[in-house]
């Protein structure tokens, strides 16, 4: 993380050095959808279809010059990932399932490629961006008709004293943000467009899925917690019966060598101030709507 720091100081300082173009100050919202990655969902359409849900943000952005500037967001979502979507056996008799309600906020440095200022008669461009986004979760699942929060149970053995190197994890995450948009002015205030935005976190815990199993008997004897060892191996429920399946501490239940990330992706809406913050600029653009039918790049 320090070394990303390093970068996203580094690239806030290049694109301060040269501010030709008029200065503009953004506040603006997005809305779509997002989905998880990790251990309880797949890539297959199948899986991720029925997992995609609704979010939303809202955002400021400050641009030094036509091309560069930054952004702050503020942003909602939801995730969730079930193993009866896989097509994979192994992965339906495990049986497990979550959802969770995700935060995230950070700032991004974001490059205008083709340039846009709509002021000065560039109406469209198309931006890749680069931040750092703090991410805040809660990973639950329904069991038996009701919901429970799942790292407090410590499904796989964190807390036990008979796994010292098992420690609860934390629920809010730092995350690399990554991804492009584009962006079309319909005035010279107002533009339009969409985007898509990975989170690469550094957990890999959204799902509450990580590593190995804990034998059930060493939940229920030490933390005398049914719930907690039943939802540490949920195979017996297929069966429809309470018959435990007992599965040893070195057999796999996630991959715990890749962190989990999320997606999100939707259309945006922004409102411009132009040279906010220079009086005397301001008389320098024209204050006729941009046309909608010739884009000058």
């Amino acid at each position: 993380m320090k070394h990303f720091s390093t970068l996203i100081l580094g690239i806030l300082l290049l694109g301060s050095v040269r501010m030709s173009a008029q200065q503009r100050l953004e506040i603006g919202a997005q809305a779509g959808g997002s989905f998880y990655q990790g251990d309880i969902l797949g890539q297959t359409v199948a899986e991720i279809s029925p997992n995609i849900h609704g979010s939303a943000s809202l955002q400021a952005g400050y641009f030094f010059n036509n091309h560069f500037g930054v952004r702050f967001s503020g942003g909602y979502g939801k995730m969730s990932g079930g193993d009866n979507f896989s097509e994979f056996p192994w992965r339906q008799q495990r049986n497990l399932s979550f959802h969770s309600t995700v935060y995230n906020l950070g700032l991004r440095a974001e490059y205008n490629v083709t340039g846009f200022d709509p002021a000065r008669g560039q109406y469209f461009t198309i931006y890749p961006f680069l931040g750092y986004q703090h991410v805040f979760f809660d990973p639950k699942t329904f069991y038996r008709g009701k919901e429970y929060r799942l790292q407090p149970l410590g499904t796989e053995g964190q807390g036990l004293s008979k796994y010292p190197d098992k420690k609860p994890y934390k629920l809010n995450t730092p995350s690399v943000n990554f991804g492009a948009g584009m962006r079309i002015a319909v005035t010279e205030r107002i533009s339009l467009g969409a985007e898509i935005s990975l989170f690469r976190t550094f957990t890999d815990y959204l799902d509450d899925v990580a590593g190995y199993y804990v034998p059930y008997t060493d939940i229920l004897n030490e933390k005398g917690n049914f719930i907690a060892a039943a939802l540490s191996n949920r195979e017996n429920e297929l069966s429809g019966n309470d018959k435990i399946i007992f599965r040893n501490h070195d057999e796999m239940r996630g991959n715990g060598s890749v962190s989990d990330y999320y997606y999100q992706f939707g259309l945006t809406f922004a409102y411009n101030f132009f040279d906010p913050f220079q009086e005397k600029a301001k008389k320098g653009y024209s204050r006729k709507k941009a046309p909608l039918t010739c884009f000058r790049f």
